[in-house]
C-alpha cells in the first residue's frame, strides 16, 4: 500500500530510505499552499543545508479553467535525475504531447520509490 510513506517523507529521506519525495496543490494567483499540504517550513532547514534539493513548477489545469497545479519537488543531492524526469513526464501530459497511461504511473511510483507490488495495488485502484 502506497499509503506509509504519507506523511514521513521527510523522515525517510533523511535516513536515506527514500530518494524522493512530491507533493502538489491547486493554486491560483496570490495563493500559498498550507503546510499540511506542501511541507516547505519542515524540508527548508534540510534543503540549506545541502542534506535535500528541491525544485518546483506550476501547470495550467488542463480540467478547470484558470487553475494551476504546483508541484514541489525534493530529493537527496544524488538524486535531482528523479526531479528532473518527473517534470519532464509532467510537461508532456500537461502539454498534450502525451495521454496519461499505466506505464507513466510505474514510472512515477519508481521514482518516488515504492516497490513494483504497492505501484500495481495503486493503479488497480485508481482503475476501479
Amino acid at each position: 500500500m502506497i499509503g506509509p510513506h504519507e506523511g514521513q517523507e521527510l523522515d525517510l529521506m533523511l535516513k536515506g530510505e527514500k530518494p524522493f519525495a512530491m507533493f502538489h496543490d491547486i493554486t491560483k494567483s496570490g495563493y500559498t499552499s498550507p503546510e499540511e499540504i506542501i511541507p516547505e517550513q519542515a524540508f527548508a532547514p534540510f534543503i540549506a543545508s545541502g542534506q535535500i534539493i528541491r525544485d518546483e513548477r506550476t501547470f495550467k489545469s488542463n480540467k478547470h479553467q484558470g487553475e494551476y497545479i504546483k508541484y514541489v519537488c525534493f530529493a537527496l543531492p544524488d538524486q535531482s535525475w528523479r526531479i528532473n524526469t518527473f517534470f519532464w513526464l509532467k510537461e508532456a501530459l500537461f502539454l498534450g504531447k502525451k495521454l496519461p497511461n499505466n506505464a507513466d504511473e510505474i514510472i512515477f511510483g519508481r521514482l518516488l520509490g515504492y516497490d513494483d507490488l504497492d505501484i500495481n495495488d495503486y493503479i488497480a485502484k485508481i482503475q476501479k
